[in-house]
Formats: C-alpha cells, sequence, structure tokens
C-alpha cells in the first residue's frame, strides 16, 4: 500500500527536515531495545530517518533491516522512504538491507529476524491490513 504523503513542495522540505530533528521516539526505542539481546532487527515502517539504523548497525553491531512503501515529495519529485534511507545511510558508509515493502507482505523468510521493530505504522493501515501486518510480523520473527 502507497500512501501520499502530506509533505509537499517547499514547505513539505522544511517540515520534512523539522521532524527528522525530533529524537524522543528514538530515544524511547533505544531504551526499549537496550533492555533485548539481539542480533538481527527488522525496522517495519523504518521511514527515512537513520537514527535506528545507526543504533543498530553501529551502536549494537546487529544486522539491521528495513522495509517502507512510503513515499514524499522531495524537491518537487516523488521519492520512496526506501530510497532517501539508502541514500543517507550509503553516504555514511553503513551498509544494510534497506527495501521498498508493504509491511503486509514482508519480502523475508520465516523466522527471519530476532527483532521485528514497529513505530507509527499500525495507526494508517485499515482494521483488516492492521490483522495481516501482525501476521506477517510474527511470521518473519523468531519465537
Amino acid at each position: 500500500m502507497l500512501k501520499e504523503s502530506m509533505y509537499q513542495g517547499d514547505a513539505g522540505d522544511k517540515e520534512k527536515e523539522r521532524l527528522e530533528t525530533f529524537s524522543y521516539p528514538h530515544q524511547v526505542s533505544c531504551m526499549l531495545l537496550d533492555d533485548i539481546t539481539f542480533r538481527s532487527l527488522l525496522d517495519a515502517g523504518a521511514g527515512p530517518s537513520t537514527m535506528l539504523a545507526e543504533y543498530i548497525a553501529n551502536g549494537r553491531g546487529a544486522d539491521y533491516y528495513a522495509v517502507d512503501n512510503g513515499k514524499m515529495v522531495v524537491n518537487g519529485q516523488d521519492k520512496f522512504f526506501s530510497d532517501i534511507l539508502s541514500e543517507k545511510l550509503a553516504q555514511r558508509g553503513i551498509t544494510v538491507d534497506v527495501r521498498n515493502a508493504d509491511i503486509c507482505n514482508l519480502p523475508y523468510q520465516d523466522n527471519f529476524v530476532d527483532v521485528v521493530h514497529v513505530r507509527f505504522v499500525m495507526m494508517h493501515l485499515p482494521h483488516d491490513q492492521k490483522v495481516a501486518a501482525i501476521n506477517e510480523v510474527v511470521r518473519v520473527s523468531k519465537k
């Protein structure tokens, strides 16, 4: 499912930059993940921010995987969050697996990762897709 971004044009670019400075949700995720032992994490609905990827890949030394199929307008052109995230991470020298994919149809095998991180995703899905997303998250996470 592809959603149109509410952030459009020059005003959208400025709002995107402003939102990327917010670190509180990231801090909460890190605080919760600090108590968990894992070697791999899938960030389902990763968005364009590199904060969690950097924490997982560099700070924790774990394998980081990310999916998102959202998009936004950047410099007047539609751009997928997954492409933005991949480019930013490459600029920082961080090599990870980032894919443009739907949380309701994750492109990974069963029991693929130790932890699946989902933040600010479910609220955007209709009920039937919430059920499908939860089933996919459970399917790819190790039990």
